[in-house]
């Protein structure tokens, strides 16, 4: 459900979260490896997209609306501090409601993947 709405939003064709304040984000990295330390999570609001690499807690924070395709990551911006903070706090607060203990990749391929493939539940 809130895929379409991100990518609409991306092509400007859209609103970024329709339904939502707004909306939870992660990767893994390529499926294919499930290498440790790929993992991202984020946050992304109708204003700006939060994210953060568990390998090394890297920030990333980005405007929509000043930079639509997020080149211009603005978390070392001291004036960004206090919305870096809110962002990570309610993409965490996010995580917790949802279960989502940021697990390394190695968590995905032990009990996800079964010879390769993504078990047919979780499609």
């Amino acid at each position: 459900q809130d895929l379409p709405a991100v990518l609409l939003h991306a092509l400007d064709l859209g609103e970024a979260v329709p339904a939502r304040e707004s909306v939870l984000l992660f990767g893994m990295g390529p499926r294919q490896s499930f290498r440790d330390g790929a993992e991202w999570r984020g946050l992304r609001t109708t204003a700006h997209t939060y994210a953060v690499y568990k390998r090394d807690d890297t920030e990333y924070l980005f405007s929509l609306k000043d930079d639509p395709f997020q080149l211009d990551n603005l978390v070392l911006l001291s004036e960004q501090d206090a919305l870096r903070k809110t962002l990570r706090y309610a993409m965490y607060k996010q995580m917790l409601e949802a279960g989502d203990t940021f697990p390394k990749n190695s968590y995905y391929r032990q009990y996800w993947v079964n010879h390769g493939e993504i078990l047919p539940f979780l499609r």
